[in-house]
């Protein structure tokens, strides 16, 4: 069975490569990144000397563009095609280091442990959902970190009673690969992540922090193929699995069972930006965003946060058991990544522990976390972030 995965908004997957100056021209709305160790292989001896000189003389502000001027003259880059590597859109402005997409080669593509990743994450919430008003006894066996209290769940739901080393891990039954690869100059676009809710003191740029990426545009579908779940009840039970262990692996209506915990989080999950971004919680300042977001007036802002609960109210709409949306990438934010939303739920007292030890000094715990992250997207439109949607070839 072939797993599908659609994105729904712009998607952020590091590979930890960053691009500098010396790596893109960008001009207006286009960006164009070039392979500079083809180019500098094109270079005579003078070249070479030229090129070393400038580097020496420009240090950290050194340009693609500039050096080029320096090395061939003026219109240097236009006899360059040779050596471009793909273009891309810009939205907004950008600048400085860009980080790179997970990339093999000019292809770019979803790793397989990345999606796995979040299935796990979705199904922990799923079994400690079940807990509901049980919770708050058990998790005062778990220590005070989040940390600690998550690793003592995860050994519970994902690893058998005998053995909780994590070669007996239930998941280690899932095998999802990573996707088919697609050239980067079909579905990446360029342009800024940025953190809102922050303080002047704490950001850049007069209260402004804007992390340029490459970023996957909505509406590209990756095909991670032959997705293969051992099921067989014979491994499983000889392994020491329980029935609520077997269950995750198992289907039903043809469909993973875990598809089922996943659209029970992100719906949680959905809930809980809308909340946040239509201000219900009182967290997000509209104030800030004067700074954070360059805006010129708190109607622009508003505007700006109402355009971004539109999005996230059709990707809730387009949740459902049978394809459910998921959170991938960098930038999700604390509520994706952990098992909060279900500590803050039905362990509030744990949940304000936990947030008290890991806000920032002033932040209070009910306040607990502030920020979000936002990002412009292929259509020049404020958008949030890494909202994938999964389905199978059965559908």
């Amino acid at each position: 069975m072939d797993l599908k995965l659609k994105t729904l908004s712009p998607v952020f997957i590091g590979s930890g490569e960053e691009y500098n100056g010396l790596s893109y021209i960008a001009d207006g709305s286009r960006i164009r990144f070039y392979d500079l160790h083809g180019i500098m292989g094109d270079l005579d001896q003078e070249q070479r000397e030229r090129f070393i000189r400038f580097i020496e003389h420009s240090g950290s502000r050194s340009n693609l563009r500039g050096l080029l001027r320096e090395v061939f003259g003026a219109d240097a880059h236009s006899g360059l095609d040779s050596h471009c590597r793909y273009e891309l859109h810009v939205a907004g402005r950008i600048g400085g280091r860009i980080r790179g997409f997970i990339a093999e080669g000019e292809d770019v593509y979803i790793p397989g442990s990345e999606v796995k990743g979040t299935i796990r994450t979705s199904i922990l919430y799923h079994f400690l959902n079940l807990l509901g008003e049980q919770m708050p006894e058990r998790l005062r066996t778990g220590g005070n970190s989040l940390k600690e209290i998550e690793s003592e769940f995860e050994g519970a739901v994902f690893r058998t009673s005998k053995n909780d080393d994590a070669k007996y891990d239930v998941l280690k039954l899932l095998m999802i690969r990573d996707s088919e690869p697609k050239p980067a100059g079909e579905c990446l676009f360029v342009s800024n992540i940025e953190i809102l809710n922050v303080h002047e003191k704490q950001g850049r740029r007069n209260g402004r922090i804007a992390i340029p990426c490459q970023l996957c545009r909505e509406e590209q579908t990756f095909i991670c193929q032959d997705m293969q779940v051992s099921d067989d009840p014979l491994v499983a039970s000889q392994l020491g699995f329980s029935a609520n262990q077997r269950w995750m692996l198992q289907y039903t209506g043809g469909l993973p069972n875990f598809f089922q915990c996943c659209y029970e989080s992100s719906q949680k999950l959905l809930q809980a930006e809308i909340d946040y971004f239509s201000r219900v919680d009182g967290i997000l300042e509209v104030d800030l965003l004067l700074n954070n977001l360059e805006v010129e007036s708190q109607d622009e802002a508003i505007g700006i946060l109402d355009q971004v609960v539109v999005k996230l109210e059709a990707i809730q709409e387009k949740n459902r058991a049978n394809t459910p949306v998921i959170r991938l990438g960098g930038s999700q934010g604390y509520f994706s990544t952990t098992i909060s939303l279900v500590l803050r739920e039905f362990a509030p007292d744990i949940y304000e522990e936990v947030a008290r030890t890991m806000a920032k000094r002033g932040v209070p715990p009910s306040q607990f976390p502030r920020t979000r992250r936002l990002v412009v997207n292929s259509s020049d439109e404020y958008d949030t972030l890494g909202w994938v949607q999964l389905s199978t070839d059965s559908d």
